[in-house]
């Protein structure tokens, strides 16, 4: 989780907030209604991914958000 200003000045993942599946959760329960727009810019999601329907599997955890950054380098 960071600021765009954080991500261009920020290269190591300890300089970044990462979420949590518990606050995956909390940010997606505050997509509904007229705070749609404004939360799902704030957070980066849209809406709840099938992939969190797997047994075991957390989009939060699972998936390596940068990893279009890495192969286009």
């Amino acid at each position: 989780m960071a600021t765009t200003e954080q991500i261009q000045s920020n290269f190591v993942e300890s300089e970044f907030e990462l979420r949590t599946p518990e606050e995956h959760f909390r940010q997606l329960q505050s997509l509904s209604g007229s705070a749609h727009a404004a939360n799902s810019t704030k957070y980066g999601i849209n809406r709840k991914s099938n992939l969190d329907d797997i047994p075991n599997f957390s989009v939060a955890k699972n998936i390596p958000h940068d990893n279009y950054a890495r192969l286009s380098l």
